[in-house]
C-alpha cells in the first residue's frame, strides 16, 4: 500500500478509506473488539480488554444456565444449549447495548457441554451430552433469527470437546467420546456437511 502522508482534504480521506483498516471499523466492531462477555450460570458479565478492573453485569440469559456453546460476529454475541435440561435454547445479545439476552430460537437437540465457533455471518453448535453423548452439529445465520439447521455430524459422538478455528474453519479436539479422545477434526463453515479428520493431539483429553 502507498505510504500516503502530508495533509489530506477530507475528499482525499475518504478516497482511501477503503486502503486503511484502522479508518474502516464502524463504531459497533470498535465496541465489540473492546469487551469480553463471560457467561456462566449467573449470567453475563463484560470485562474491558484494554484495562485491569473487575467485570460487570451486562445483563441475564432468558433461562438462566451454564455449559452452552458462545460465539458471534463483531456486533452480536450468541449462546446455544447449556444445562438445567439440557436445554436447547439460543440467545443473543447485542454488544454495544448492555441488557438482558434475547430468544434467537431453537437448537435441533436439546444439550449442554457444546461446544461452538463462527465466521462472521454463521455459527456452528457441535456435540454435547442429551442425556448421552451426542455427535449433532447445528448452525445458525448470526445476523437472523430463527431455530438452527443441521448441518452435519462428528466423527463420533462427543461432549466437552473444544473448538477453535478461523473465519472459513472450525477446528474441534478432544473431548469425551466413549472415553477421553486425541481427535482432531474440521468443518468448512460456509458449507454443510460431516466432519474430516484433522490430525490428532499429543495426547487424549477433554
Amino acid at each position: 500500500m502507498p505510504n500516503y502522508n502530508g495533509v489530506w482534504s477530507l475528499t482525499t480521506q475518504l478516497q482511501y478509506a477503503s486502503d486503511w483498516s484502522a479508518d474502516n471499523i464502524s463504531p459497533a466492531t470498535a465496541i465489540a473488539n473492546g469487551i469480553a462477555i463471560i457467561s456462566n450460570a449467573s449470567g453475563l458479565q463484560t470485562v474491558s480488554v484494554a484495562t485491569a478492573g473487575n467485570s460487570t453485569d451486562f445483563g441475564d440469559f432468558t433461562d438462566q444456565r451454564g455449559k452452552g456453546g458462545g460465539f458471534g460476529s463483531t456486533t452480536r454475541g450468541i449462546v446455544g444449549g447449556g444445562n438445567g435440561g439440557p436445554v436447547n435454547v439460543i440467545d443473543f445479545i447485542t454488544f454495544t447495548s448492555a441488557g438482558d439476552a434475547t430468544d434467537f430460537g431453537n437448537l435441533t437437540v436439546a444439550r449442554e457441554e457444546v461446544t461452538a465457533h463462527s465466521s462472521s455471518t454463521r455459527g456452528l453448535v457441535a456435540g454435547g451430552d442429551t442425556g448421552s453423548v451426542s455427535d449433532v452439529v447445528d448452525y445458525v445465520t448470526i445476523a437472523s433469527a430463527g431455530n438452527a439447521t443441521d448441518f452435519g455430524n462428528l466423527a463420533a459422538a462427543n461432549t466437552s470437546p473444544s473448538g477453535a478455528g478461523s473465519s472459513v474453519r472450525m477446528v474441534v479436539g478432544g473431548g469425551i467420546e466413549s472415553s477421553a479422545t486425541n481427535r482432531i477434526q474440521y468443518f468448512t463453515i460456509s458449507s454443510t456437511g460431516n466432519s474430516t479428520d484433522f490430525g490428532d493431539l499429543s495426547g487424549t483429553r477433554q
